[in-house]
């Protein structure tokens, strides 16, 4: 894995208004990065979720068509670091199929409905 420096600025790649650029970012983070990895490099670093945050939503927001394995890496990312955010400490995991599941309820995000899931992460 790289480091957060380079991933906070593979992030600005996926917001490029060039095709090429946030497909090629977007390959670069699914082979370099891995959900428990940065959550791990994140961990003591709390200052800097709350930027990571606004970043990974407004990626997701933005109208440009995105690799659905680079959508569900930010998604799961973006659970993970609201909820530490949330909590003040990391109270969840990202299980090894990639699925949030949370230490304190016991509950995954694949088992629950759409509208739970909204309720549950917000």
């Amino acid at each position: 894995m790289m480091g957060v420096q380079t991933f906070r600025a593979l992030l600005f790649g996926l917001r490029d208004v060039d095709e090429a650029v946030r497909k090629a970012t977007s390959q670069t983070l699914r082979s370099r990065f891995a959900v428990a990895d940065v959550i791990a490099e994140y961990k003591e670093k709390h200052h800097q979720k709350p930027a990571i945050i606004c970043a990974i939503k407004e990626i997701l927001s933005l109208p440009f068509w995105l690799n659905p394995e680079t959508k569900s890496l930010l998604s799961d990312l973006l659970r993970a670091f609201q909820a530490d955010v949330n909590t003040g400490k990391m109270s969840s995991t990202i299980g090894a199929e990639g699925s949030f599941y949370s230490k304190n309820t016991g509950r995954s995000e694949r088992n629950m409905s759409p509208g739970k899931q909204q309720q549950f992460f917000n």
